[in-house]
């Protein structure tokens, strides 16, 4: 639910890797049209106690408050807009597909591949597998967009015959263009690390059941928002003016029932690590600060596991392979305490 662009110079090196059109300048021009549509030139910034508790904590580190309206990822702390309206998240379908005229949307419905003339290599449809199991073909009198995220993606394309040619004859797919599809794969990593604070924001549970009945009956209060995750910083750790290591923050209340243990496992952390920092969340509030690598090195890749187009695919991280991005990353984990005063070995 953040709205963050990224820095100008991430997309002006797209371009310069040869994608004309994906510039900075040029993308300019669609974050504004985005930005009016959403509303967000009138935006009205909440408030929370840990604000000023953060910001000044990053000030004696040397790191400064950017301008709120400014949306773009440069070196700072900022408190971000969210794509929230009435108490309810934002999504593309309540804001752009509600308003469409020319769109149809069907669900329960698997592309299974782009269908591709062999000899002219030009895209002449999809075929899609329904919720009945029936699978038709869907033909295009001019292109196919295939947004299907960083995974999906490189799966149908390597399902269409789009992909390396050794892997695809593996997996008895016809090899249709050679190409190093899935072989790019990068992750923004990302270690939670989790702190006890002095401060205290401790709400008496029939607070809380106000709250609850205050977000139900008239979608406002601290429910109709998300805490402290709209704070966000920005640092690098090599002195550069780009940033390269992005900070979230988050709240878990005393004795947290809901949101700690969940998060964690989620997250990848042993049950023992868990159960630690769950004892001492019983006496204490914490705050999380999560330091997340920018630009990593390592690449991974998406590979299919078969040519069934409802198997998952297998998917290799490769995380760390770069040592540089575990460098960067503990570079980050030190700054955390350097911002909060931790005294480390």
């Amino acid at each position: 639910m953040l709205y963050v662009t990224g820095h100008r110079t991430d997309y002006d090196s797209w371009e310069a890797a040869g994608n004309t059109g994906w510039g900075y300048e040029h993308l300019s021009s669609y974050f504004d049209k985005i930005e009016n549509k959403l509303n967000l030139n009138n935006y009205n910034f909440n408030t929370h106690p840990f604000y000023n508790l953060f910001e000044q904590a990053y000030k004696e580190a040397g790191v400064l408050p950017i301008d709120k309206l400014s949306n773009e990822a440069i070196i700072g702390t900022k408190i971000n807009k969210l794509l929230i309206r009435n108490g309810k998240r934002l999504n593309t379908a309540k804001i752009f597909i509600n308003e469409s005229i020319n769109l149809r949307i069907m669900k329960n419905a698997v592309v299974r591949k782009v269908i591709i003339d062999a000899e002219s290599k030009i895209t002449v449809g999809v075929e899609v597998q329904v919720a009945s199991g029936k699978i038709m073909q869907i033909n295009v009198r001019k292109e196919v967009i295939l947004s299907a995220g960083s995974i999906g993606t490189p799966q149908i394309l390597m399902l269409s015959g789009i992909g390396p040619t050794k892997h695809l004859e593996e997996k008895k797919i016809i090899p249709i263009i050679d190409l190093p599809v899935g072989q790019n794969l990068q992750d923004h990593i990302f270690f939670p690390i989790y702190l006890t604070i002095k401060e205290t924001l401790s709400i008496p549970q029939e607070a809380f059941t106000f709250f609850v009945m205050q977000y139900i009956l008239t979608r406002t209060g601290p429910l109709s928002t998300i805490g402290v995750t709209d704070f966000m910083s920005f640092i690098n750790t090599r002195d550069k003016s780009i940033p390269n290591i992005q900070f979230h923050h988050m709240y878990i209340p005393k004795n947290d029932k809901l949101v700690l243990k969940i998060y964690m496992n989620k997250t990848g952390y042993k049950d023992k690590v868990i159960e630690a920092v769950a004892k001492i969340n019983k006496d204490f509030e914490l705050i999380g600060l999560y330091p997340t690598l920018l630009h990593p090195k390592s690449k991974g890749e998406v590979l299919l596991a078969d040519n069934n187009p409802t198997s998952k695919p297998v998917i290799k991280s490769n995380y760390f392979r770069d040592l540089d991005d575990l460098k960067q990353l503990i570079e980050g984990v030190r700054f955390v305490f350097y911002v909060t005063e931790y005294k480390y070995l």
